[in-house]
Formats: C-alpha cells, structure tokens, sequence
C-alpha cells in the first residue's frame, strides 16, 4: 500500500510475469499450498542473491567470477537495436463510479533491447527533461515528496520525449 498522498490510500501495487506453461499447474494447486510453494521460490530466489553479493566479497571469488564474464560481453549493437519489448498494464479503481469499478489498460512498447538500449535512452531523456523541461515537469511534487519515479516527477513532458524517440505508450 502506498503512503504517498499522490497515489491515494488504496494504491496497491504487483507484478506479474508470464512464465508460460511450467507453472500453470502450480497456480491450479490449492490456495495455501500454492502460497506456501510461492514463499519458499521468493525466498531461495533472494537467498540465492544475498550468497552471490556475499560471495562477491570474497576476493578469489570475486576474480574468479571477473575472469569467466568479459567486458562488452553483452549483446551486440545490432541485437540491442533488432529486438523489441512489450508490457501490458492494467489499473482498476480503488472506487466505483456508476455501480463499478473503473478498469484501464496500458501499454508500453519500443524498438530495442529493454535491458541496454532502452533502459540507457529513458535515463537519458529523463536527465534532459530534468535539465531543460523544469517548468513543464511535477518539480513542486518533487520538492514536497522527496524521492520519486521518473514519470511522477517529470509527467507529462517526460511521456513526451519518450514519444519523440519512438516508444509507445498508450492507454488501449
């Protein structure tokens, strides 16, 4: 739940990934073994990465792990640049309007590798936006509110910029 005024009291906020058919039949398990199943995945997964920075520390592991992964090991340009993402969102109101909830979809897509070169092109337009669009960004929510996510404290100018360099992104 979020404490920000901005968000409302009823935020709530989760992620979902579609994993495909390998647990589907998990998800079809009743409730309480599901959830007990769901529990010890999270927290292997968060043991696993607290050992591997812990590991890190220990510095002929550390070099050990240097040696095996390269600089520049990563995709290449034309990779970066061939690929292409997608994400689908949706929303429902915390309130009924009309005897209903209000459900909205979103989605978001680009040209280009979403780890490298999207990720460094929304840095970089944000950094613009934060430097050259003051007056068009939510600078006064950003004052009052401390840290925030690029969108909440650019807004709109921000889901500008990103258009003019080919995302999209779009209530469907």
């Amino acid at each position: 739940r979020s404490q920000s005024k901005g968000y409302g009291n009823s935020f709530l906020y989760s992620e979902r990934v579609n994993v495909g058919k390998a647990f589907t039949k998990i998800s079809k398990l009743p409730k309480p073994v599901y959830f007990v199943l769901n529990f010890f995945f999270t927290m292997f997964y968060c043991f696993s990465l607290g050992l591997l920075f812990l590991l890190m520390l220990v510095p002929p592991l550390r070099s050990y792990a240097r040696s095996r992964i390269q600089p520049n090991s990563g995709p290449s340009r034309e990779v970066q640049r061939k690929a292409r993402f997608e994400s689908a969102f949706i929303a429902t109101s915390a309130n009924k309007v009309n005897g209903e909830h209000v459900i909205l979809k979103g989605e978001v897509s680009a040209q280009g590798d979403p780890g490298y070169f999207n990720t460094a092109r929304m840095i970089s337009e944000t950094a613009l936006c934060l430097a050259f669009d003051v007056k068009k960004t939510n600078s006064k929510t950003a004052l009052s509110h401390g840290f925030l996510t690029p969108a909440a404290a650019c807004g709109d100018a921000l889901l500008t910029r990103l258009r003019k360099i080919g995302f999209k992104m779009e209530i469907i």
